[in-house]
């Protein structure tokens, strides 16, 4: 076990540019858990010395900062997992090498677990500071007179158990593969993007969650209230679950209908090409950003309507800015950990294809042609996951309304808001994606003839 230890910090030390992504997509997510804790201490701490009765109310802002911390989380697993994937298959020769001159299965295995542990803690230790330093602001502007504490052990137990927990779940994968890796594997000369195969088992699986999700989402449940939402929610996550086993089928496809008037050009023909080659990597990315944009929508579109129908009923309440400001907050940090996905997919991938691109490049492929086709990958990626969480969280949010037990409540989504954001976010994508396309165009052509 020493040995493996030592092999799996060499190699996170020699890889540790890509674990940084991941690392901090951990720490948000942990940073969420943390702040919550704080949050709801504080509250409870101020309500005791006021003299009231504080459990009712910490238990519901501790389940809800929960749920969406839940959410975050399993964005940023998809994160993880993307950033082992790629790693392991820019390892694949080093790894054979090492099966071939003795290494067992389960040591590979390992090795990878611990080197997903190392990112667990790394992360764990950012969301800490991060969380911290968001819970003592938010205490001093909104808690006016509570005092500033250091996070208790509880608050450090529930960090690290949040990052190690996601980190080494969405590791499993991963190093799973790691231990099929052939010893012939090492006399291969090459690193580039294979072909991912969807067998049918997936496909079924993946339909049979989606069909369970849809059935929960909608039994019927007589009186509705918070049992037919819980209902519905429950069956909205079951529903997603599916969707990403099947993303890989339909993600690639969305992207070709997005691309119909520029694959006319090599770099559209290559860029939808990439994509469909590693489409399980590319579906992770997408569904990712799908989950942040779909709750943003949803959750802003209900409040929203709740606001819209309340003023139309004479009524305008004093504290909806902080409501939105909040919703706005704890949703907006799952659109970020996908953006994080989609920047991290692209770093990777262009580390992953720098022989192939050197190979592109001296066939006659010229920089800005290099440039444009990474480009169009990351902007294909935001484009679809923008998009598709747009939809689904129209169509969830108004599903939703139907099941509140007020039949009153009018649809109305903040299209100014989503529209703001879904521009943003495109711009961040096209943005971080020009600079990586920058570092690709780079590649020189003599690399292709290395060995």
């Amino acid at each position: 076990m020493a040995g493996v230890t030592r092999l799996s910090l060499r190699t996170a030390s020699a890889h540790r540019s890509r674990h940084v992504l991941g690392a901090v997509a951990v720490g948000v997510a942990s940073a969420f858990m943390v702040a919550g804790s704080m949050l709801v201490e504080a509250l409870s701490a101020q309500m005791r010395v006021a003299g009231a009765d504080d459990a009712g109310q910490s238990a519901g802002l501790f389940a809800l900062l929960s749920a969406f911390g839940l959410v975050v989380i399993v964005a940023a697993g998809f994160v993880i997992t993307n950033s082992f994937q790629t790693m392991l298959a820019a390892r694949s020769r080093e790894l054979a090498l090492l099966r071939s001159v003795g290494m067992r299965g389960r040591q590979a295995f390992a090795s990878v677990l611990v080197e997903g542990l190392l990112v667990g803690i790394v992360g764990a230790l950012v969301g800490l500071a991060l969380g911290s330093i968001a819970a003592w602001g938010v205490i001093a502007v909104a808690m006016p007179g509570a005092t500033l504490v250091a996070p208790g052990a509880s608050t450090v137990a529930l960090s690290l158990g949040v990052s190690l927990t996601v980190t080494l779940a969405a590791v499993l994968a991963p190093a799973r593969r790691a231990t099929r890796i052939p010893p012939m594997a090492a006399l291969s000369s090459a690193e580039t993007l294979t072909a991912d195969h969807i067998g049918r088992t997936r496909v079924a699986l993946g339909a049979g969650v989606l069909a369970l999700g849809l059935g929960v989402a909608f039994v019927p449940i007589q009186g509705g209230g918070a049992l037919s939402i819980l209902a519905f929610t429950v069956g909205a996550l079951i529903s997603f679950a599916g969707m990403s086993l099947l993303a890989p089928i339909f993600v690639p496809a969305m992207a070709r209908m997005v691309t119909i008037g520029i694959t006319r050009r090599p770099a559209g023909r290559l860029a939808v090409g990439n994509l469909a080659r590693g489409r399980r990597r590319t579906s992770n990315t997408t569904m990712a950003v799908v989950l942040g944009v779909t709750l943003f929508t949803g959750v802003n579109v209900v409040l929203n309507s709740a606001l819209v129908t309340t003023r139309a009923a004479g009524y305008t309440p004093d504290d909806s800015g902080t409501v939105f400001a909040l919703a706005f907050g704890l949703t907006g940090l799952t659109i970020l950990v996908g953006l994080l996905g989609v920047l991290n997919t692209i770093v990777l991938s262009v580390r992953e294809r720098a022989r192939e691109l050197s190979l592109l490049r001296a066939v006659g492929m010229t920089v800005r042609e290099v440039r444009r086709t990474v480009t169009i990958e990351g902007t294909l990626v935001g484009l679809v996951g923008v998009g598709l969480g747009i939809v689904l969280g129209l169509a969830g949010s108004a599903l939703l309304m139907t099941r509140l037990p007020d039949e009153g409540l009018l649809f109305a989504p903040p299209w100014t808001l989503i529209g703001v954001v879904a521009l943003g976010s495109l711009a961040l994508v096209v943005t971080s994606t020009r600079v990586v396309a920058g570092r690709a165009a780079s590649c020189r052509p003599a690399l292709a003839a290395a060995a």
